[in-house]
């Protein structure tokens, strides 16, 4: 939506610049300079069509206006080749309103509540049985692209099934499903907002207008507070009194009420830092936040937390020492070159997801007790990089769930999760980050039910 892409370069991307240490005046001088160049070459693309046309016979002209409209229908079909003529057609009957959409202004009408807000509600009210820890973190760029890539699927499938052999020694069973995310490539605050309102939120038009909501929304959050949980924070993304004056944190904060909030500047790591974006690996800072936040309470836990090192263009990850106080002791780059940026995008892309993954096992591994759930969240695709290979739904993202608890396996696996972490994506269940929230919360009010087909699946 257009609307919306101007809402983003107007209010995202300058905030990703100035973490990234581009400051306003080189973003000015970039996008003054980029607006020029485009200017340039369209006004001398004009001008040698132009040139060219007045040179060519108007029959020859015809024919090759033709020729070019046959090359742009070729192009824009050649995906729907296996398909029949009412398949295509019905492509067009989808794509054509929404080209017009994108030209038209967003409607001012307030953001409806959604399809789960009277049972989310609903369940503020209703008590838990028992109080287990939660921890829910969204992997940065985790897509089902690492399943069914012909570049990573293979070495990817040999560490997953490795990671798992190595949990279930320790006493821990994991299980996965896909979940379908609203974006693709990018936006990660829609992917988890969805996920723990219940909301379908594909546009940053329609996030902005959530956080005005009047009232307390019945989220996860809201939910966990209500409960007698201690509900943090971590966003790690590297933040300056610049960046911060362009978030509108107040509005955000006001909105979840996250009780404890760690950013970048609240975890005093001193070491390596490993990408521009802030430089502090994953591992200490979830750990950092058990040390600090969730030993000093007697509180059950709830965590969200959105990881930073598998963020594209994919540096190579930071080690993983069993003391993470180790990390602070790093003062060069493990990998001989300040941000390495090896060739191989693909790998390193893996690497990236494998690192995540096998932080994550080790979190669980230390922390997790008979009870308590870590739930890992591919957040969308990863940007710039084919989604599908004709598979799997083009935003399904991997939905895992660890836990000492094998009952709470065996029914998850009657919902359509599969045992391990590695789930055959051309055979996968396909949920939505939208119903995470109530799936959540039934799966932890009712003992015995993670409730109904019909609420998990899509809609």
């Amino acid at each position: 939506h257009f609307a919306d892409d101007y809402l983003l370069v107007k209010e995202v991307l300058p905030v990703f610049l100035q973490g990234a240490g581009v400051g306003r005046w080189t973003q000015l001088g970039l996008g003054v300079g980029g607006l020029v160049v485009v200017l340039g070459l369209v006004g001398w693309a004009f001008g040698q069509w132009g040139r060219a046309i007045a040179r060519v016979r108007p029959n020859r002209l015809m024919l090759g206006s033709w020729l070019l409209i046959g090359l742009f229908v070729a192009a824009g079909t050649w995906k729907y080749r296996k398909g029949t003529f009412p398949g295509i057609w019905q492509s067009v009957q989808w794509f054509a309103p929404r080209m017009v959409a994108s030209l038209q202004s967003p409607a001012p009408d307030t953001l409806a509540e959604g399809p789960f807000f009277k049972k989310l509600q609903a369940n503020l009210l209703k008590p838990l049985p028992q109080r287990p820890d939660v921890f829910l973190v969204f992997v940065e760029a985790y897509g089902s692209t690492v399943v069914v890539s012909p570049y990573t699927r293979d070495s990817f499938r040999l560490f997953t099934d490795s990671l798992e052999r190595r949990l279930a020694r320790a006493g821990i069973h994991t299980a996965t499903i896909y979940s379908q995310s609203p974006v693709i490539g990018g936006r990660s605050w829609l992917a988890f907002t969805s996920a723990m309102t219940g909301l379908w939120l594909d546009s940053h038009t329609a996030y902005d207008r959530l956080l005005d909501y009047p009232g307390t929304y019945p989220h996860l959050v809201t939910f966990f507070s209500r409960h007698g949980y201690h509900t943090t924070r971590i966003s790690t993304m590297k933040a300056t009194e610049e960046t911060d004056s362009l978030i509108p944190l107040d509005r955000i904060n006001g909105f979840f009420g996250f009780e404890t909030w760690l950013r970048w500047a609240d975890i005093p790591y001193e070491g390596y830092p490993y990408n521009p974006f802030g430089g502090i690996p994953d591992q200490y800072s979830i750990e950092y936040y058990y040390e600090q936040v969730a030993q000093s309470d007697p509180r059950p836990d709830f965590l969200f937390f959105i990881t930073t090192n598998s963020h594209a263009p994919w540096y190579l990850p930071p080690p993983l020492p069993d003391d993470w106080h180790l990390l602070d002791t790093i003062r060069h780059s493990p990998n001989g070159t300040w941000w390495a940026l090896p060739k191989g995008m693909m790998r390193r892309y893996r690497l990236a997801v494998e690192y995540q993954l096998d932080m994550l096992a080790a979190f669980a591994e230390r922390h997790l007790d008979a009870e308590d759930l870590l739930i890992v969240v591919g957040d969308h695709q990863p940007p710039g990089i084919d989604h599908t290979y004709d598979i799997v739904d083009a935003q399904a993202t991997p939905l895992h769930v660890f836990s000492r608890n094998r009952q709470l396996v065996r029914r998850l696996e009657a919902q359509g999760f599969h045992p391990g972490l590695n789930r055959g994506a051309d055979q996968a269940t396909l949920w939505r980050h939208d119903t995470l929230a109530l799936w959540l919360e039934s799966l932890l009010l009712d003992a015995s039910s993670v409730g109904s087909d019909a609420e998990m699946g899509t809609h």
